[in-house]
């Protein structure tokens, strides 16, 4: 099976387990599967620190979670999420890992802008907006419309 290539795909999470890392650290790994049938797996931390962004992730690819049971992953693979991949080198091979699980963002959000920060671009930007503007030929031209 292909391995994920360095950058942002979208994908969704195809098995989850909890486990434990090489020291012992409880975590969950998830195996993430993009559009071109390229694989991926991540891994969450379930420590004080890291354990609400690795919740938020979970819940992001669908986990139900129910009664608060963080084994219960089921819908692990229900939502589309954008994984962010990166090239690392590990113990001398290097290798794709993904780095972080995102929400995929389907239509761009509007940025909320002042009246007073408009009429500043307006005023700022007038004298370019005017010399960019097409002039309309001259009398003398000869226009064929």
């Amino acid at each position: 099976m292909p391995i994920v290539t360095p950058g942002k795909h979208r994908a969704h999470a195809r098995e989850a387990q909890i486990d434990a890392s090489e020291n012992g650290t409880p975590c969950v790994v998830v195996i993430f599967e993009t559009a071109t049938g390229a694989h991926g797996w991540w891994r969450g931390y379930l420590t004080e620190r890291a354990s609400a962004r690795t919740i938020e992730t979970l819940r992001l690819c669908g986990a139900r979670m129910r009664d608060g049971d963080i084994t219960d992953l089921d819908g692990i693979g229900n939502n589309e999420v954008e994984i962010d991949c990166a090239e690392e080198e590990y113990l001398g091979k290097k290798t794709v890992r993904i780095n972080w699980v995102n929400s995929v963002r389907r239509t761009p959000r509007p940025t909320r802008i002042s009246a007073e920060a408009k009429q500043a671009l307006v005023d700022r930007l007038r004298a370019q907006v005017v010399s960019a503007a097409v002039q309309p030929p001259d009398e003398d031209d000869n226009v064929l419309f």
